[in-house]
């Protein structure tokens, strides 16, 4: 059995970490990179597609691709075969209905139980 494939993305080291060792502990997963920045993801992206996009929300002070709705537009339209799931402390309905519009496969709160990531 082929095991999904993640790419994490979060610009705070401790939920990288975390986050890391969560998914890892699922047999069927393999986080194949954790990454700081936008750039950072797009660009092992661009060669290295996994099935799932572990992305938070916001990630301020990247110039190049952005964070929030910029980002995430971004990686569904550039990357339409990775599924894109959102991990935010945002909870704002309009802002989770716009990014299910856009194509995410998830929205995880940053508050909710760790097993939400999971599923």
């Amino acid at each position: 059995m082929e095991k999904l494939r993640i790419i994490l993305a979060d610009d705070h080291p401790l939920v990288l970490m975390g986050m890391r060792d969560l998914l890892e502990k699922e047999l069927s997963f393999h986080v194949i990179a954790a990454l700081a920045s936008p750039t950072a993801l797009v660009e092992r992206l661009a060669h290295d597609l996994p099935h799932v996009v572990i992305t938070d929300y916001s990630m301020p002070g990247d110039e190049t691709y952005g964070d929030g709705m910029r980002l995430v537009k971004y990686l569904t339209r550039r990357f339409p075969r990775a599924q894109v799931v959102v991990l935010t402390m945002v909870s704002n309905p309009m802002i989770i209905s716009a990014l299910y519009d856009m194509g995410v496969a998830a929205v995880v709160l940053k508050r909710d139980n760790l097993a939400e990531i999971v599923t």
